[in-house]
């Protein structure tokens, strides 16, 4: 456990994103690099990840530099991966399914099904990352 401590201080999250150097996309600037040792940091640490291991486990998918949501994506697979079922609620899934009787004006009421996010470390993961690429569509708009 103190390894996995020690690899995920500032200084080393800072030379893992180095592994990302040979990737199309990668930042150029300080603050682009800055930004994605930050993120890879905050990632590897919430998910209980070797940040070397989650630059390995991206670079051997794509030549492309992974964008910070990119990160979250890939830590909350690796994570899962390793992990045991989970949430009880979302049984690991970060989804809650539920039904409930609706009756829209003029029709027969019927039952639909609603999923919604679970509150589990999981679910708040994927809000995140939706977050995140919202704000990401109405930047690029």
């Amino acid at each position: 456990m103190a390894n996995h401590t020690r690899r995920t201080e500032k200084g080393n999250s800072a030379e893992a994103v180095r592994g990302f150097s040979a990737c199309m996309n990668y930042p150029s600037d300080e603050e682009g690099r800055k930004l994605l040792a930050q993120t890879l940091e905050a990632v590897c640490h919430a998910q209980a990840i070797d940040p070397y291991e989650l630059v390995k486990r991206c670079t051997s998918l794509s030549s492309f530099c992974p964008t910070p949501f990119d990160l979250r994506q890939m830590a909350g697979e690796m994570s899962r991966k390793k992990a045991p079922a989970g949430c009880e609620v979302c049984e690991g899934t970060g989804w809650v399914a539920s039904v409930r009787r609706v009756s829209p004006g003029g029709i027969e009421p019927y039952d639909a099904e609603f999923r919604a996010l679970c509150k589990c470390p999981l679910g708040e993961f994927i809000r995140k990352g939706e977050r995140e690429m919202r704000q990401k569509k109405a930047y690029t708009q």
